[in-house]
């Protein structure tokens, strides 16, 4: 009997909202990326269009996670890929220094997808509170009751119990 293989991992960088290129690690990822990047600030770009239109994204399989400018950097920092150069710009290294960088990676990555989902959850519940007002200033009591059994339920299965 075969065992699954995981599937590959790989980075795709991409830049001004266009994929730019697709790399086996994200350390080849970053050097094109922060490449490009300061290039685009030579240019004059805005700090944002850093945060909104550049990203490198860790895809395994259909899983696409996007990691933005300022993450990336974080990243590369705590990994010893980038080593703070005084008042000038950081270096960039040819290889991470720290050991076990690709757990780092691996982390960072966790961790951007529970910000993600946490921020989903945050504006979920805006939403369906605006809703609910609404509804009450319309003077609908059904669809009131139904928005604030819908948040009833959300709140069941924030606290880890199964809604039945």
């Amino acid at each position: 009997m075969q065992e699954k293989s995981a599937a590959k991992r790989v980075f795709s960088v991409m830049f001004n909202m266009e994929d730019v290129g697709v790399y086996e690690n994200f350390t080849d990822a970053f050097k094109d990326f922060w490449a490009r990047i300061m290039a685009d600030l030579d240019s004059g770009t805005s700090w944002q269009a850093l945060e909104s239109f550049h990203f490198i994204i860790q895809i395994e399989g259909k899983s696409h996670i996007p990691m933005g400018y300022y993450d990336a950097r974080d990243l590369a920092y705590d990994i010893g890929l980038l080593a703070p150069n005084g008042e000038d710009r950081p270096t960039l290294l040819d290889a991470p220094t720290v050991e076990n960088w690709e757990e780092l990676v691996e982390a960072k990555y966790l961790s951007v997808i529970v910000e993600y989902v946490g921020s989903l959850d945050r504006d979920l519940d805006t939403v369906l509170a605006q809703l609910k007002e609404l509804a009450d200033a319309q003077g609908d009591p059904e669809l009131s009751a139904h928005i604030e059994s819908m948040m009833g339920k959300f709140e069941t299965v924030r606290m880890g119990v199964k809604p039945e």
